[in-house]
């Protein structure tokens, strides 16, 4: 699920599983067990970063998704402001 700026993988019982979204120009994007495996194993943290921007942060959330969860996060819910930058020519107009 997402909304543009925010994009969310909830689990079977609507837990959110992983999250990411932006604070300024850092991604926030943590990923976490699900409420039950929290609850055994004492800790939520599979995979949280803050330390990553734009489509790095995109990157690593997408991959993250799919390998703890198997969850294939599709290029829809990218949001805008992890866009992979646009290449210009030195000299030419940025569109």
């Amino acid at each position: 699920m997402s909304d543009g700026r925010r994009v969310w993988v909830n689990g079977k019982s609507g837990e959110a599983l992983a999250r990411l979204s932006s604070f300024g120009a850092t991604a926030m994007i943590d990923v976490h067990r699900p409420l039950t495996e929290q609850r055994v194993l004492g800790s939520e943290c599979l995979d949280c970063r803050h330390d990553l921007q734009g489509a790095a942060a995109w990157d690593h959330f997408v991959a993250a998704a799919l390998r703890h969860f198997g969850v294939v996060v599709g290029e829809k819910h990218r949001p805008r402001w992890a866009k992979a930058p646009v290449a210009t020519v030195p000299g030419s107009i940025d569109p």
